[in-house]
């Protein structure tokens, strides 16, 4: 039996309990122009190396995500500083919160009245201290602070676990006010900011679980764990020692234990999957207290399974435990650059991360490979599958992989459905200023007129054979592997045999040497050919008529692309007067 022990030190004094730590002291919404500024007080107890630490966000009741290390801060000792986001006007946060003297401009804390913020330890990404409760939108809850603000209580904190009752709320009281507004500055509304001290706080009980660290993941293999509290203004004892009571607990919602003491408690017999641990305190007739005093604590305890395709490997859960894809993937691109892979099957596709080199074996594109073990993450929006083994040599050679065709304007909306697929944007056309493809640059493609149906490509590929070459001046087939940068689509051309002319042979099925074109009157006319879709094209390879009237367009120099009811295209160059 594997068991987990964690340091446990009891609450002898405050310095013990959360010395050199960071303490989320304000949040705030404000009320200038797009609900501006946003701004998150922390406190450095302590001698506080900021790098240590990130900052995440929970929106709107969802994940918690937008991790952002606030190394920025530097090394802070004893002191206030300030996250804060104001970019519909960089000046007003300044003028509203004057007495910020330590402050940084970050997006984590793009929030609304309703969302979360909490601090984690990168090490091992365990909570420090977390203001809104976990999977909870705080929207019509005691802790909303819309076009307001919530300030810790003065000698209360760090929990990993939200505890309201450590707040004091001032939802709606920036309505109207601020200096943006006429009305008095932001910090003033709320009786200043810096004012938080780690001493003198609140006579009420609290109650916080210690560990494990609420979202914990515990190492493979876990069957116990120990269970630590912290209690304040509240004496726990027997029934009948003059204690103020006690605490009750439930794991995994099972049966309630009475627990005397604050001494740690093992919990054992737990198996691979998420468990949930719930505490109150109750009086010494086992009555929770009015209002009632809890704390909750969610962790995982990773496991090992086997999934039948990449769609379900994609549906597992990002908590360290192992997957094995039993079936065969195709590989359809890889790159020296941290290992990395793309593979896929019939059901949907995924990138393999190897930074640490697992995989030895050697694979051309189009291998096959079956038996791939890892564990899943994400990066910057992106699901990959970090190996834990090699799968040893390839189970097949010389598949094929038809690029799943996709409109541009669908692949923007729905990106996560194609995310690491080979995908196919048919007829498109560059339209930036650059003509030569570079290294790590974004270019813009359209297909269509609608300004708002742009592709971007990316060359992601730092060894593509089209780096150096010019970019295309006539409309193309683009092919390449489907991704996002922090939600924004993206898609990377794997080499140049990605980027194929519209115009090409293989794509007209028709001999051109029997159309006959001729423009009369602003109007195209087409024999040899029943044309029933007409698409004219100018020399840049844009879309400047669907139809054979071509009234309005400049004389110059065109292509027509027809297609006949059974699907078959030609292509003719004409010139209009």
């Amino acid at each position: 039996m594997k068991k987990i022990y964690f340091l446990f030190t009891m609450l002898l004094g405050l310095s013990l309990s959360f010395a050199q730590t960071p303490i989320i002291t304000a949040v705030v919404d404000g009320d200038c122009s797009g609900g501006n500024p946003k701004m998150v007080e922390l406190y450095a107890y302590g001698t506080v190396d900021f790098s240590m630490y990130s900052m995440e966000k929970q929106s709107n009741g969802g994940d918690w995500g937008t991790t952002t290390n606030l190394v920025e801060l530097g090394t802070v000792t004893d002191a206030f500083v300030y996250v804060y986001s104001d970019s519909n006007d960089p000046e007003v946060f300044a003028t509203e919160f004057a007495d910020a003297t330590t402050a940084i401009e970050n997006s984590v804390v793009n929030i609304n009245g309703d969302d979360g913020i909490r601090i984690v330890m990168d090490a091992d990404m365990s909570v420090v201290d977390q203001f809104g409760a976990d999977g909870v939108d705080g929207s019509g809850t005691a802790w909303e602070y819309a076009d307001g603000y919530a300030k810790r209580n003065n000698g209360a904190g760090p929990n990993s676990a939200f505890i309201e009752s450590e707040w004091t709320f001032g939802n709606g009281l920036f309505d109207g006010e601020g200096l943006c507004q006429g009305g008095t500055a932001f910090q003033d509304v709320m009786g200043g900011i810096g004012v938080y001290t780690p001493t003198g706080g609140s006579t009420e009980p609290s109650l916080a679980i210690t560990n494990p660290a609420n979202n914990a993941v515990l190492p493979m293999g876990t069957t116990e764990v120990t269970l630590e509290f912290a209690v304040s203004n509240f004496t726990i004892g027997a029934t009948d020692s003059g204690a103020d009571g006690h605490v009750h607990y439930q794991v995994d919602g099972g049966n309630t234990v009475m627990y005397y003491s604050t001494d740690p408690i093992q919990i054992t017999g737990l198996a691979a999957g998420e468990h949930t641990i719930f505490m109150w305190l109750v009086d010494n007739s086992h009555q929770p207290l009015d209002p009632e005093v809890t704390a909750t604590s969610v962790f995982t305890i990773p496991g090992e399974m086997s999934v039948n395709n990449i769609a379900e490997l994609r549906a597992g859960a990002q908590d360290g435990s192992i997957y094995t894809l039993t079936s065969e993937a195709i590989l359809t691109m890889q790159q020296s650059y941290r290992n990395q892979k793309y593979i896929q099957d019939a059901t949907a596709a995924i990138l393999i991360d190897d930074n640490a080199g697992i995989i030895t074996s050697t694979y051309n594109r189009y291998d096959g490979i079956t038996g791939i073990s890892g564990t899943l993450t994400e990066f910057r929006g992106v699901l990959q599958f970090i190996p834990t083994a090699d799968p040893g040599a390839a189970t097949s050679t010389g598949n094929m992989v038809e690029p799943q065709v996709v409109t541009i304007a669908e692949f923007n909306a729905n990106q996560e459905m194609y995310e690491s697929e080979l995908v196919k944007f048919e007829n498109v056309w560059y339209t930036g200023e650059g003509t030569i493809w570079e290294t790590g640059t974004n270019y813009n493609f359209m297909q269509n007129d609608v300004p708002e149906d742009v592709l971007l490509a990316r060359t992601n590929f730092y060894d593509a054979d089209y780096i150096g070459t010019a970019l295309p001046t006539d409309m193309v087939h683009l092919v390449g592997i489907a991704a996002e940068f922090n939600g924004a689509p993206q898609m990377f051309p794997r080499d140049s045999e990605d980027i194929i002319n519209a115009m090409a042979v293989n794509d007209i099925n028709v001999n051109a040497a029997n159309v006959k074109v001729a423009v009369s009157n602003n109007t195209l006319y087409v024999s040899g050919f029943e044309a029933e879709k007409v698409a004219v094209y100018d020399i840049n390879g844009k879309v400047v008529r669907n139809s054979t009237q071509l009234g309005g367009l400049q004389a110059g120099t065109y292509i027509a692309v027809m297609k006949n009811a059974e699907g078959q295209m030609v292509s003719v160059k004409f010139i209009k007067k």
